[in-house]
Order: C-alpha cells, then sequence, then structure tokens
C-alpha cells in the first residue's frame, strides 16, 4: 500500500448504475472521519478542513495535515520516509493562514474533537517520524483535544484486525493480527458511546453499494469510482445515527479488491453497537493525473486547493454532508 502511486454487490455490475445513496437521520454531534496510509492522509485533511461538521479523526499510518504541502517529492521524502522530518510550525502556520483565509474551517473547531493516532512499529513503508511529527501537529494546533495514540502494536504497513494470524498483509493491505484496530478507533473517538465488549458476534447490518456521483460536475478532477459502500445498521433505518466516514489506503479500494475492505466485519461490529452509519468512498486510479495506485489526494493531484474546503475530493465530501443535512453552522 504505497502512498503514492467486488466488482458490485449481488445484482450489480459495474456497467450498472449503483442505486443512490439513501437518505438517512445523521446525527450532528457525532461525525467522524479515519482512515489507513493515504487515507489517513484524507481523514486529516477532512478533518481540519471541516472541524465545524467533523467532530473527531482517527489515522493510522499517515502524517500531520499539508504535510506535503503540494509537493510529491516532499510527500515522498518528508511524509513517507520522514528524512527530513515534516516542519510541524511550519504546517500549523499555514494550517492557520489557510483558517484566517476561509480557505479552511476556523482552527477553533479542532479544540475538543478526540484524535486518535496509531502507526504499527514493524511498518517498513512509512517511517514513525512521519506518525510522531502528526501527534505534534495535533498538540500544537488543539492542545486541550484529547488525543490517544498507539505505537507498539507489532504489525507492518496494514490494516490489522482482530482475527489472530500470521499478521502479513494480503493483496489490500489488510492482515489477521489479532489487534481489533475498529475498536480501538471507536473507543477513542466515540468514548460515551457502547465499549468494545458490547459489539455483537455478528454484525447484521446491511453493506449497500451507492452511486457517487453526488456532484458530476466534479467527476473529472476528483477521480472518485462511480459506486461506494455504506454499512447502515438496522438501528439506523429508524432513528438518528452517527455518521463515521473511512478512506481506504492505496490499492484498497473497489477497483482494486472490491469490497474486502468494505465489507471487513470489525467495524461493522462497532457500527451495530454504537449505531454508527459508515461510508466508504472510493476512488480510481489514474495515469493522467498520475495516480496508479488510487490513492486519496494527499500531495495535489486534483489540484493545488487539494487539502481546502474547495478541493475537488473535499467539495464531493461536503456534498455528503449536505446530503444528510449536515450544514455549515452559521
Amino acid at each position: 500500500m504505497a502512498l503514492i502511486g467486488l466488482g458490485c454487490l449481488t445484482g450489480c455490475s459495474r456497467s450498472d448504475p449503483a442505486p443512490a445513496l439513501p437518505v438517512l437521520k445523521i446525527d450532528p454531534a457525532r461525525v467522524s472521519v479515519s482512515g489507513v496510509s493515504s487515507g489517513a492522509y484524507m481523514a486529516a485533511q477532512a478533518h481540519v478542513a471541516f472541524s465545524t461538521r467533523i467532530h473527531a479523526a482517527a489515522m493510522l499510518a499517515g502524517g500531520p495535515y499539508g504535510c506535503a504541502q503540494g509537493s510529491l517529492d516532499r510527500a515522498l521524502a518528508d511524509c513517507m520516509k520522514g528524512t527530513p522530518a515534516p516542519d510541524v510550525a511550519a504546517l500549523i502556520a499555514r494550517a492557520t493562514t489557510f483558517a484566517d483565509a476561509g480557505q479552511i474551517d476556523p482552527i477553533a473547531g479542532l479544540a475538543d474533537d478526540p484524535v486518535f493516532i496509531a502507526h504499527g512499529s514493524s511498518d517498513p513503508i512509512v517511517n514513525n517520524i512521519v506518525s510522531q511529527a502528526a501527534i505534534a501537529f495535533q498538540q500544537g494546533i488543539a492542545p486541550t483535544a484529547p488525543l490517544q495514540v498507539s505505537l507498539d502494536q507489532a504489525y507492518g504497513h496494514l490494516w490489522p484486525r482482530s482475527q489472530a494470524g500470521n499478521c502479513q498483509p494480503d493483496a489490500g493491505y489488510m492482515a489477521d493480527c489479532g489487534f481489533d484496530m475498529a475498536a480501538a478507533m471507536a473507543t477513542a473517538l466515540e468514548p460515551a458511546t457502547a465499549s468494545p465488549a458490547s459489539a455483537p458476534p455478528s454484525a447484521p447490518g446491511k453493506l449497500l453499494v451507492f452511486d457517487q456521483n453526488l456532484k458530476p460536475e466534479l467527476a473529472s478532477n476528483a477521480k472518485l469510482d462511480d459506486a461506494g459502500f455504506l454499512y447502515v445498521p438496522a438501528a439506523c433505518e429508524q432513528e438518528a445515527c452517527g455518521l463515521h466516514v473511512i478512506f481506504h489506503g492505496c490499492e484498497m479500494n473497489r477497483e482494486k479488491i472490491g469490497d474486502a475492505f468494505a465489507a471487513d466485519p470489525d467495524w461493522h461490529r462497532q457500527a451495530d453497537a454504537r449505531h454508527l452509519v459508515l461510508l466508504y468512498p472510493q476512488t480510481v486510479s489514474s495515469l493522467m493525473p498520475l495516480n496508479p495506485k488510487g490513492c486519496w489526494d494527499w500531495w495535489g493531484y486534483t489540484g493545488e486547493a487539494y487539502d481546502q474546503k474547495h478541493g475537488a475530493q473535499l467539495q464531493w465530501l461536503d456534498a455528503v454532508f449536505l446530503h444528510f443535512g449536515l450544514t455549515e453552522p452559521n
């Protein structure tokens, strides 16, 4: 899952249009994001850019907001190898400048948002220095916000699952490591809801495919798949639930591995226990612009504003929020 670089579910082929994103009741106080690898960078971008609507964030194997500053060279060096280490003070100043100009939400919106930062101690692709920089960024930009870290679990550059196994990544950069990353993230981001122990042994909710063309004018620049995934617990078909957006890593998208990441039961069990709707947006790979591994844009392949509210992929996320009635506070 270098950071750069299902067909549909039953009854749906790639050539068929996916059903529209359903209308659900979402509690605006319970909107959060998470991601792994390039998805971790995307989660950080979404959280900082939309801090008035996103209230918690978790990042696995990713660095601080704005790390690449629009440079692929910096992305490959500072933001993956940690040589040199990301300049946290400069990144905080950059974010503050963006906020003052209205290009992202006010920094004050981050003040009390829970954040969880994780990094496998055996990661051969992203240096631990990068996650340390993400921690320093969080401590510097929102010193009063609850922060939890997990840096000592022995797994590599992958998504660790709760089932015990050999902890070696499969084709989708997931592995059975005996560590429930979904539970760790959910506990940090939603401390007031159900404990991991209360999560059901199975996940009886529905995994749906939905049409990602919420804003067709973004299709060319945003480089998103035609379809994404949505997990809806039974309770959330009737009552207001939280919304958690999960950003996959490079080579973990629908185009590459189908629904393997979105169908993993660990997050589903947490969603059922905590009454969370899970949204799994999906990218596509491209050669122009250069993104052959279907990564989320954390260095600028969709344009200079990629990590600001007007960036193509963040505009798409804004369309999702508006679909669920999650408007910006006045």
